[in-house]
């Protein structure tokens, strides 16, 4: 959607589903990593995500960790649920 007026973009593409990409998720690090990426894949199994551990990442001051896993996406539905159930995460300041 775009500017929050619930018009598409001109020149979006409406995705193809299954769709695969790297999702990034950037946390504050109040958690140790294993805590949050525990958080993070008990959230992909409930929402039926097929999902692979990629990488983490901690930022050059030490106030964030970003952990990155491959997803596969079977509908507009899942997107939907993972990306609602992400911001319900502790901790998080944003997913790519």
């Amino acid at each position: 959607m775009g500017a929050g007026n619930g018009k598409p973009l001109k020149n979006q593409e409406k995705l193809e589903f299954p769709v695969t990409f790297e999702l990034k998720v950037v946390y504050e690090t109040i958690h140790n990593k294993n805590e949050l990426m525990g958080n993070t894949e008990a959230l992909l199994d409930q929402c039926s995500v097929v999902f692979s551990y990629q990488s983490s990442n901690s930022s050059a001051k030490g106030n964030y960790i970003s952990l990155t896993y491959k997803v596969t996406i079977v509908s507009q539905e899942q997107l939907n649920q993972m990306y609602e159930g992400l911001k319900e995460l502790p901790g998080i300041k944003f997913a790519l």
